[in-house]
């Protein structure tokens, strides 16, 4: 089971987010260029890390808040905050644990 997007659900994404421009991203994966600032080893970045960071690249919203990787983790990066949510870090934005 692949779950990731397929290429073409990817693209209208990509365009979409082009169009809108938002300025606030939740996703579960982060931009490839973040994955090296979580990890002390290589990780090959997926499709839909390589598909962020082309949206990243497009447009940098402000803040981009992500999960994943199972660790509390901010940096501020070329006016966009980045935001990685650890487990039960979800009660930082008034959402309780479930």
């Amino acid at each position: 089971l692949d779950e990731q997007l397929s290429a073409r659900e990817m693209q209208r994404a990509l365009d979409l987010y082009a169009t809108l421009r938002p300025r606030m991203v939740v996703s579960h994966e982060c931009p490839s260029m973040i994955m090296p600032m979580l990890h002390s080893h290589h990780v090959t970045p997926s499709r839909t890390s390589e598909t962020l960071q082309a949206m990243l690249d497009i447009h940098p919203p402000d803040l981009w808040a992500f999960g994943h990787h199972h660790k509390t983790w901010e940096k501020r990066g070329g006016g966009t905050l980045f935001v990685c949510l650890g487990i039960n870090q979800g009660r930082r934005f008034g959402i309780p644990s479930s």
